[in-house]
C-alpha cells in the first residue's frame, strides 16, 4: 500500500543487506524501467512487509549499495558474454545496437527473447531510481546456407507486449538472486 492508501503491484528485483539491515529492490508493474528501494522486514512468524526509507542519508547509502550490486551483476553478465550471446539489432532510425541475450522463453505457444542493450544500459532518473532497459521480441531461429545459426526478431504487437512482459517479469520474480552488499 502506498502513502495514499492504494495497493500497488511490484515485481521483486533483488533483496540485499546493507548497514546491518535488509532491503529490497522492487519494480512497479504499472511503470516501466523503474526500481524502487524499501526496507525489508520479516517478523518472527515469517510475515514480510516493506517500509519506506525516510532518512535521506540512509536512502543515499542504500541507493549507492544497490548501484554497486547492479553494476557488479551487470559487469559479471557482460564479462561472461561471448559473441554467440549477443545480437545486433537495427533500430527504426537505421542505427545498430548490440544487445546481450538475457533469456529465451516461451509464452502462449510462441518463442520470445529478452535483450539488454550493451550501451546506456543503466541510467539514474531525477528521483534516484535506476532505469534498466530490457527489450522483448518474438523470434524465429534458423540456419543459413553456410550452416550458421541465426535468429529473426519479430516485433511484439503493442496490445500484446504487456502480456509477454508480465510473463517475463514473473519468471524473473521466481529467481532467488540472493544478492548481498
Amino acid at each position: 500500500m502506498d502513502s495514499e492508501g492504494a495497493n500497488r503491484a511490484y515485481n521483486v528485483i533483488c533483496r540485499f543487506s546493507s548497514m546491518d539491515r535488509e532491503y529490497i529492490a522492487l519494480a512497479p508493474q504499472v511503470e516501466e524501467n523503474v526500481v524502487e528501494l524499501f526496507r525489508y522486514v520479516e517478523d518472527e512468524d515469517g510475515n514480510v512487509s516493506v517500509e519506506d526509507i525516510a532518512s535521506d542519508m540512509e536512502f543515499e547509502t542504500i541507493t549507492e549499495a544497490f548501484h554497486k550490486i547492479s553494476e557488479q551483476e551487470l559487469g559479471e553478465l557482460l564479462s561472461e558474454s561471448e559473441e554467440d550471446t549477443t545480437v545486433v539489432i537495427t533500430r527504426d532510425d537505421g542505427s545498430e545496437c548490440t544487445c546481450n541475450i538475457i533469456s529465451l522463453f516461451e509464452y502462449d505457444g510462441k518463442d520470445y527473447i529478452a535483450l539488454m542493450p550493451l550501451e546506456d544500459i543503466r541510467e539514474l532518473d531525477g528521483d534516484g531510481k535506476t532505469n534498466l532497459q530490457i527489450v522483448l521480441y518474438g523470434y524465429s531461429a534458423y540456419d543459413d546456407s553456410g550452416g550458421h545459426s541465426n535468429i529473426s526478431l519479430i516485433p511484439i504487437p503493442v496490445g500484446y507486449y504487456s502480456n509477454v512482459e508480465e510473463h517475463f517479469m514473473s519468471m524473473v520474480e521466481d529467481i532467488d538472486i540472493g544478492v548481498s552488499a
